[in-house]
């Protein structure tokens, strides 16, 4: 009886030995791709409207300790009776596919500057406003818009805005192409060649404004 029990036990031990061998091995590849992800990516857009370059995007996206940063500085000035000038800036700070915190800061030409910071909490995001009273969310969020410079929005059909504070659809329209529906009812077109954003077309109160890629 010793000597038939005796195969199956050396079998099973051989075969732990295997799949450790496998699972050490699994780990090892995991850790060199992301090892091998890019540790700082720049990206530089231009802003037009009426045919006319009107400001610049300049986007940055820089692994850290805490995550992946990604940011966006946004300039654009145009003359209508007099100079309008805006500035955005706007970074989001992702860790395993999930927000942690993001900032929010918009200055226009003769109105008081946005000033938005969201930081999750408890498995919650606490919004700030200025002084104002925080607001709580309790979903996760996934995708933002700032997200969609960087990345095609291939397995997800939300984004949160963090401009408007709020969850938004988006709409495939096939062709790498998708579509979102503001609040107010206007549209933005996101296009993309081989998973980058090319371009982006939106309409606002002054007409339509495209962004594009240099």
């Amino acid at each position: 009886m010793k000597h038939l029990n005796t195969p199956p036990l050396r079998k099973s031990r051989k075969a732990a030995m295997i799949y450790n061998i496998i699972f050490t091995a699994l780990l090892l590849t995991i850790s060199h791709l992301l090892q091998a992800e890019p540790e700082n990516v720049h990206r530089n857009f231009t802003v037009w409207r009426h045919g006319k370059q009107v400001g610049t995007i300049a986007l940055n996206a820089t692994l850290s300790s805490e995550g992946t940063w990604y940011t966006m500085q946004m300039h654009t000035e145009e003359n209508f009776l007099f100079t309008i000038s805006v500035d955005i800036s706007l970074r989001n700070l992702f860790r395993n596919g999930l927000l942690l915190a993001s900032d929010y800061y918009k200055k226009v030409t003769g109105m008081r500057a946005t000033n938005l910071t969201m930081r999750r909490q408890d498995n919650a995001y606490i919004i700030q406003q200025g002084n104002s009273k925080a607001e709580t969310i309790n979903s996760p969020i996934l995708f933002t818009a700032l997200l969609f410079y960087f990345q095609e929005p291939l397995t997800t059909t939300t984004y949160y805005s963090e401009e408007h504070l709020s969850f938004m659809r988006i709409e495939s329209t096939g062709n790498h192409t998708y579509r979102i529906i503001k609040p107010n009812g206007d549209y933005t077109i996101y296009q993309y060649v081989n998973g980058a954003l090319a371009m982006m077309e939106s309409e606002t109160s002054v007409g339509i404004v495209k962004i594009l890629r240099q």
